[in-house]
């Protein structure tokens, strides 16, 4: 897999745990613990999904998805989250959110399963719209 993902999250040894995953399911990542350079990766890079906790400390995650929707409308967003964060979740989903996962992560394999059925389904809809591969596969 060469997918690229953005994992935004305020703690440092939750984000080493997340390349150290993700990379060992074959993804390219890009970690960074400041939402204002997230948004400057988005901008410079072409990552296939971005992955970002909802309790980050300088933004919201509504102004998040907000702000990545801006940089460009059809990135691709899912939310890592907890009980407390359902009503900006459905906000976020209105917005254009991809999918979530609830925190703290519990099983590792479901987790990377989900991230991979997001890029497929991405990578069909693309496909799709972009006329790039026969679909009907």
């Amino acid at each position: 897999m060469d997918e690229k993902i953005l994992v935004v999250n305020s703690e440092k040894d939750f984000l080493d745990m997340m390349r150290r995953t993700l990379t060992l399911a074959g993804f390219k990542v890009d970690t960074t613990e400041n939402p204002s350079d997230a948004l400057k990766l988005i901008k410079k890079e072409n990552h296939k999904l971005v992955v970002a906790d909802t309790n980050l400390s300088r933004i919201n995650c509504i102004k998040l998805v907000k702000k990545i929707k801006a940089i460009n409308p059809i990135s691709n967003v899912v939310l890592l989250l907890t009980y407390n964060d359902r009503k900006d979740v459905i906000e976020c989903i209105k917005l254009g959110l991809t999918d979530f996962f609830p925190k703290p992560i519990s099983d590792e394999k479901l987790f990377v399963q989900t991230l991979k059925n997001c890029i497929y389904k991405i990578s069909r809809w693309e496909d799709s719209i972009l006329g790039n591969k026969d679909v009907a596969k």
